[in-house]
């Protein structure tokens, strides 16, 4: 990190010294952001504690303090009394930093917080979820700001598979493991190459929807690792080969991931991090 000149997180006076040793070694020095811990409680300096690794930082020849930063806790609940709470006390330490140097880059919000807390966002924000294009589900109908960024930030990706085998199966019929699914009646059943080894999740078995030619079905049985099956009834057709829509929006039929996280009791953020890399990309 320091060879290429990288921005790095410093989070305590211990780690401070060990950077610094390196440094002072090879004659370099490190480009830092401190991380202040305002209540989340995972990693940085307390706020108490936090002017003895700035100054630490400040008065040695190895550092080039390029910012400081916190995390909010509760960024999608609007006027969180504890979230105006972590804002104060970072405002007071980024005023101060502010006065020795202007340069400093301070930064607190995450993607609720740019839309609940616009007096946090100082000098750069930090969108994780919304680099996605997607918003936190928590938000919807709680946010003023909600409604403006919904519609002007868009998916930056659509799921898509195609069939790859279709059959007709009778009555009574059990389809996938443990027959979690059994047909009323002579329907056809199609099969889709994705499964929970791709992290798509097999808690969607028997309740996650996917779209084939505009229509919109549910997913049949149990999910395996590689692949899973649709019923798609006995008077609608699908081939193989047939384009099928597992993540987005087609036409006037959709499957978001937010439909998709609260099927799985789960956020939105687990599931785009479960798909892995057997999912092939491609850009347009």
């Amino acid at each position: 990190l320091i060879e290429y000149d990288l921005e790095i997180t410093v989070s305590s006076v211990y780690k401070a010294k060990l950077i610094a040793s390196y440094c002072e070694l090879y004659q370099k020095k490190a480009n830092v952001h401190i991380k202040i811990d305002t209540g989340l409680n995972r990693v940085g300096i307390s706020v108490i504690h936090a002017w003895d690794l700035i100054n630490f930082i400040l008065d040695s020849p190895y550092f080039n303090l390029k910012g400081i930063y916190s995390h909010l806790v509760n960024s999608e609940i609007v006027n969180d009394e504890f979230t105006q709470q972590q804002i104060n006390q970072f405002s007071t330490i980024a005023h101060q930093v502010k006065q020795i140097n202007p340069n400093v880059l301070c930064h607190l919000n995450n993607s609720g917080g740019v839309i609940n807390y616009p007096n946090a966002i100082f000098d750069m924000i930090r969108p994780g979820l919304m680099s996605y294009g997607y918003l936190p589900h928590t938000l919807e109908n709680t946010s003023i700001g909600y409604e403006t960024l919904y519609n002007n930030i868009k998916p930056c990706f659509s799921l898509w598979s195609k069939i790859t085998y279709f059959k007709v199966v009778g009555a009574n019929a059990g389809i996938s493991y443990n027959h979690t699914y059994v047909t009323h009646k002579s329907t056809r059943i199609v099969t889709i190459p994705i499964g929970y080894g791709d992290g798509y999740r097999r808690a969607l078995s028997n309740l996650g929807s996917v779209i084939i030619n505009n229509k919109k079905y549910t997913i049949s049985g149990n999910i395996c690792m590689d692949m899973f099956m649709v019923d798609i009834g006995s008077d609608d057709s699908a081939y193989v080969n047939d384009e099928v829509l597992l993540i987005g929006t087609h036409g006037r039929q959709s499957v978001s991931i937010n439909e998709i996280a609260e099927l799985c009791n789960t956020i939105s953020y687990e599931i785009l991090c479960g798909l892995n890399d057997r999912i092939p990309r491609i850009y347009i």
